[in-house]
Order: C-alpha cells, then sequence, then structure tokens
C-alpha cells in the first residue's frame, strides 16, 4: 500500500533524517522536514533512488566508484569475499567479550567495508573537491532545517547531507561517529588544517553509555581539537 509520506518525502528529507520513515510499510512519525529522527532506511531509499537512476545495482556503482579512485580495500560487503576481516566483539552483561554476526544494517547507511587509509583518502577526495561540485558541496556542509539532534556523545549537534557540522570554539569539524554490534568507528575532517581523526575499533564496551563506549576515540578527537596535534591522526 502507497503510504501518505510518498507525495511529501523528498530527497533532501532522506540525506538530512528529516522524513519520518520508520518502515516502508508504516505511515511516517512526523510530517517530512519537520523534525530529525536518525534513520538508516532513509539511505537505503537513497541507494534505491540511485539504482532506478543509473539502472545498475548499488554494490556495483559503489565498486565502480572506489576503483575509479583507488580506494581498493572498500567494498560493499557482498561484493567480496575474504577471510582476513576483522570480528567485532560485544561486552556481555557479565563482562566478557561476546563476537558477534555479520553487522546486518543498511549498507548505503554506513555497512561499507573500508580501512583507517583509505577512510584518510576518501577525506581527501570529498572534502578537497574532487568528488562533488562546489555548489553540492557546500550544501553537503551546511546545517539544514531541522536536521538537529541531541547526540549521545556530543550533545546537540547539527547535520548536514550525511555528516555532521561541528563549529564548536570557532572549529569547524566534519564528519561522523558509526556503531555497529562489535564495531566503533569514527572519521572526522578538519578543514582549516587538513587534519583527519580516524579511530577504527573491533571492541564494544559499556553499551549503556556510549561516550564509555567511545572513550578512546572522544579522547583522540579532544587532544586533536585542543591543537596539541597537527598532523593526520588514524
Amino acid at each position: 500500500m502507497k503510504q501518505s509520506w510518498a507525495a511529501s518525502v523528498i530527497i533532501q528529507h532522506l540525506l538530512t533524517h528529516t522524513h519520518g520513515i520508520t518502515e516502508l510499510s508504516r505511515p511516517a512519525s512526523f510530517p517530512a522536514g519537520t523534525s530529525y529522527a536518525y534513520s538508516q532506511i532513509g539511505y537505503q531509499i537513497l541507494a534505491d533512488i540511485l539504482e532506478k537512476v543509473k539502472g545498475k545495482a548499488f554494490a556495483k556503482l559503489s565498486a565502480e566508484l572506489f576503483q575509479k579512485h583507488n580506494l581498493n580495500p572498500t567494498y560493499y560487503p557482498d561484493y567480496k569475499f575474504t577471510t582476513k576481516l576483522s570480528t567485532g566483539h560485544s561486552e556481555s552483561e557479565n563482562g566478557k567479550l561476546v563476537q558477534e554476526g555479520k553487522p546486518s544494517n543498511y549498507v548505503a547507511a554506513g555497512g561499507f567495508v573500508s580501512n583507517v587509509s583509505d577512510l584518510a583518502r576518501w577525506n581527501s577526495l570529498i572534502y578537497k573537491g574532487k568528488l562533488l561540485q562546489d555548489t553540492t558541496y557546500k550544501r553537503m556542509i551546511t546545517e539544514q532545517p531541522n536536521a538537529i539532534r541531541n547526540h549521545p556523545m556530543f550533545g546537540e549537534t547539527a547535520y548536514g547531507y550525511g555528516v555532521t557540522v561541528d563549529t564548536k570554539s570557532d572549529i569547524l569539524q566534519l564528519g561522523l561517529t558509526g556503531y555497529s554490534p562489535g564495531f566503533c568507528s569514527m572519521n572526522f575532517y578538519f578543514p582549516d588544517t587538513d587534519v583527519s581523526v580516524i579511530v577504527l575499533q573491533n571492541t564494544a564496551y559499556n553499551l549503556d553509555d556510549f561516550k564509555k563506549t567511545f572513550g578512546y576515540h572522544l579522547a583522540i578527537l579532544n587532544t586533536v581539537r585542543s591543537g596539541k596535534l597537527t598532523k593526520q591522526i588514524h
């Protein structure tokens, strides 16, 4: 059954988590564009749209993009098979680490396989005008209407298109944190100093308090923000 939100949700809403869609078979939780709710399904819909426009599978399209820019270790999880990937582990109620299964989140929302070197290269590509037109890039890093979240680690946080836009202490910080069971990631970029902070971890502790779960990530980020480090930190 066609939902009422089909006539009101546009790409802008999907990019900024302001669409209100929780399930394709259910009404939206709020009118499109009026509020923010972090959602992975919105990015899967964007991938579906891209497939329609390009006439190719999203996995194929992403592979072509990564190959074009020599991002060889980065790929759609079902596009390659390898036994050399890190396994995620989460802390159980008794304090022991338990191995997690394969991540099941929507790939377009953050399920790609990658490494620190490729993420650093990606930052150079996307933040230095090698992937997007100037007007598109400016939209991506501009705080969007009603795209404001009470982030579990950073408090009130504004979003552009797919990235957070933080200007606290007059420092422009762009990027995201990411969590999938057993995996905690952080990738932030500081345009004014050309510094990347990329932290990948395959153990997740203290899941009732993400500030503790991402404790190492935040410590490194805060050190960089304090000005003690001036080169890329991986």
